[in-house]
């Protein structure tokens, strides 16, 4: 049995948000959402077919929590984050993503993070940032405030702001002495 649940079947299976008003939030939060918090994990360094899956699993466990998430974007995020971890840690030597059973004649919503190869050199460069630098600069590249950042990753702001100011110059030169 596949970890890889849609929200569909989690809407099946759980009580999910009291009324259409709320579900119909959810989904249009979906919506706009998802995409975004894909490319948050790709800033990671996790594969496209990665941070899907990931994002996923997280929007499963809101459906069942919709009405009690105060700052859905960042609990989507923190979420997404455990959710690779588990997976990883739970199936470390099998592939994250689901296969399917042909070939779909559409792209989907992934075929829309499609990445140039600039693009690409530019996400694969945050994969030599320690840990907590990368995802500093993940949550910053987002737009969230470091203020923001040191409450959901139970920093200080001065942390937040050292560990992004090192991503930052770490990023800058070897990005810089690449294209040179």
């Amino acid at each position: 049995m596949s970890d890889h649940v849609t929200l569909r079947q989690a809407g099946a299976r759980a009580a999910g948000p009291a009324g259409s008003a709320t579900r119909s939030q959810f989904a249009e939060f979906y919506e706009e959402n998802h995409l975004l918090i894909v490319r948050f994990l790709m800033r990671q360094g996790l594969a496209a077919h990665e941070a899907d899956d990931a994002a996923q699993a997280a929007f499963t466990e809101a459906f069942g929590r919709w009405g009690a998430i105060e700052r859905p974007g960042a609990w989507l995020r923190t979420v997404a984050c455990r959710m690779h971890l588990k997976q990883v840690t739970r199936h470390p030597d099998l592939p994250t993503g689901v296969l399917p059973e042909r070939p779909s004649t559409t792209a989907g919503p992934l075929g829309q993070v499609v990445l140039k190869e600039g693009e690409q050199r530019v996400l694969a460069a945050p994969a030599a940032l320690p840990e907590r630098q990368r995802l500093v600069m993940a949550w910053r590249l987002d737009g969230f405030s470091h203020e923001e950042i040191a409450r959901e990753l139970a920093m200080t702001t001065a942390a937040v702001r050292q560990a992004y100011a090192r991503a930052r110059t770490t990023l800058k030169a070897r990005l810089l002495g690449e294209a040179s």
